[in-house]
């Protein structure tokens, strides 16, 4: 999170998150930037929130081209489910070039068994 998550402040700070997204505005499609300057999607009294979504199935995809299939460019493509488990989103990434997936520390704790990889803390779109 190089944008929300503060350093200086141990927190978040959507507010150079905003400023971000609008200084990238021109090289986003219409759908992404849409999605990624919703206030809905951060605000966490918003049933649009991201915060506190559960992963579903997470799939990675190495979709070959090329004569010899020799070009594997990486698309991935996760399911969430909404904080209030009342319906989905489905997040589709392509032109990935690098990934990563931590199981929260506390997992081995009983308390949080129960959501397996986590809850989503936040995100953010990058060009």
């Amino acid at each position: 999170m190089e944008h929300i998550l503060n350093s200086e402040t141990d927190g978040i700070d959507f507010d150079r998150y905003r400023v971000y997204v609008e200084s990238v505005r021109k090289k986003l499609p219409e759908h992404v930037y849409a999605f990624a300057s919703n206030p809905g999607q951060f605000n966490l009294d918003s049933r649009s929130s991201l915060h506190d979504a559960w992963l579903e199935t997470l799939t990675v995809r190495e979709t070959a081209s090329g004569e010899r299939k020799q070009i594997s460019p990486t698309g991935d493509s996760g399911l969430l489910v909404w904080p209030y488990h009342d319906r989905w989103i489905h997040l589709n990434y392509t032109g990935v070039t690098q990934y990563s997936f931590h199981t929260p520390p506390k997992y081995t704790e009983p308390r949080y068994r129960h959501t397996a990889h986590g809850d989503l803390f936040t995100h953010e779109i990058r060009v």
